[in-house]
């Protein structure tokens, strides 16, 4: 997936056959109600209800835009609904259930891009961002000054995991103050 959007079809099959075999048996009909982003091309619609019709021979289903159940969730049917994920941001506008698809907005920066300037940023103030898990003790410290801290040894954590840790984004002793422009 990227943006919301299939972009391996092949994957994709492959998970929504797992799917229908773990949940829908000979003896339940199950209708599927599927989401999908504002912007999907009309295309994905109908491979996916090629998929699912002929098949899985699944008996009814209903794909509707994510935005407006996030809309109705909030009991909204009009609505501005603004999304910010990992990879991009999107605003979507709702009037009365009907997306404004001329309207829709997109942006590349998402929480990547943030957590990529706060770390240049920390860089830069020379403050050491540590996964919660390497931290072996910590001191209180002031509003406005920089975190103290010791960590565990090196050795106790593998690279990979550290990695795996930044890019999901698990930085969670970030200490900065008001003062420091954040």
């Amino acid at each position: 997936m990227e943006k919301g959007l299939v972009k391996d079809w092949d994957l994709f099959e492959s998970i929504l056959d797992f799917t229908v075999k773990k949940f829908v048996t000979k003896d339940n009909d199950l209708p599927f109600v599927l989401t999908e982003a504002a912007w999907a091309p009309t295309e994905d619609r109908k491979k996916l209800a090629e998929l699912l019709f002929e098949k899985h021979q699944i008996p009814a289903t209903y794909v509707a835009k994510s935005q407006v159940c996030a809309a109705f969730a909030h009991g909204k049917s009009t609505a501005l609904v603004v999304d910010s994920g990992a990879t991009h941001t999107s605003v979507v506008p709702i009037i009365d259930g009907i997306v404004l698809k001329k309207s829709i907005k997109q942006n590349n920066m998402g929480a990547h891009h943030v957590q990529m300037c706060v770390e240049r940023f920390a860089e830069k103030k020379a403050i050491d961002l540590a996964v919660w898990k390497e931290i072996a003790s910590k001191e209180k410290v002031e509003p406005g000054s920089k975190p103290k801290f010791t960590k565990h040894s090196r050795t106790a954590f593998s690279k990979s995991w550290l990695c795996d840790q930044v890019n999901r984004g698990s930085l969670t002793q970030w200490r900065f103050g008001i003062s420091d422009g954040i």
